[in-house]
């Protein structure tokens, strides 16, 4: 009978599934949760709060205490509340201590020969090239050329009959010899 029993097909009920597989969670770990749980209902008995194992700290999970109503100033619109970044400029400042002449002037001839060594920067080239420019320019010469819609649009553009035939030569009746031709009649 016992064969027979477990070689029924079907659907398993729901508390037969738990008992075929047994408990979910291995024995020490179920040990260990019913110490915790025991730990919890004696501290709850004595009235102390049970310390909390990796757990959140209480100010991470009681909300802040602020009221709205109290933030807002009757009669006036809200403002937004943005970030105070305003530097204190006078207070907690240490004055610079002196600087020995002798130490200052090495300091300068150190930098000096920094400078000497990288040269000129980028942008002083830059600006030394666009200068050259400039003053290579013709001064009497074209100033500046400015674009007219009506003539330079159709530079280039327009062709005349016999610049065409002459671009074209004899392709047009290359091409009636070969197609009927229906369109060019």
């Amino acid at each position: 009978e016992d064969d027979d029993e477990e070689e029924d097909d079907g659907p398993m009920l729901p508390g037969a599934a738990r008992r075929a597989r047994g408990p979910a969670l291995p024995d020490e770990v179920i040990r260990a949760q019913a110490e915790h749980r025991e730990l919890q209902l004696k501290a709850t008995a004595a009235g102390v709060d049970m310390p909390i194992q990796g757990g959140r700290e209480e100010w991470m999970i009681v909300p802040g205490k602020y009221d709205f109503l109290s933030g807002i100033k009757s009669g006036q619109p809200i403002q937004s509340r943005g970030f105070q970044n305003k530097k204190s400029r006078g207070e907690d400042e240490k004055p610079d201590a002196p600087i020995h002449p002798a130490v200052q002037a090495e300091m300068d001839a150190i930098m000096q020969a920094h400078q000497d060594a990288r040269g000129p920067s980028l942008m002083d080239e830059h600006r030394a090239k666009k200068q050259k420019e400039k003053e290579s320019a013709p001064v009497g010469g074209k100033k500046e050329w400015k674009w007219n819609r009506e003539k330079n649009l159709d530079d280039g553009r327009r062709v005349d009959k016999d610049a065409l035939g002459m671009i074209l030569g004899g392709a047009a009746d290359n091409l009636k010899t070969k197609f009927q031709g229906g369109f060019n009649r």
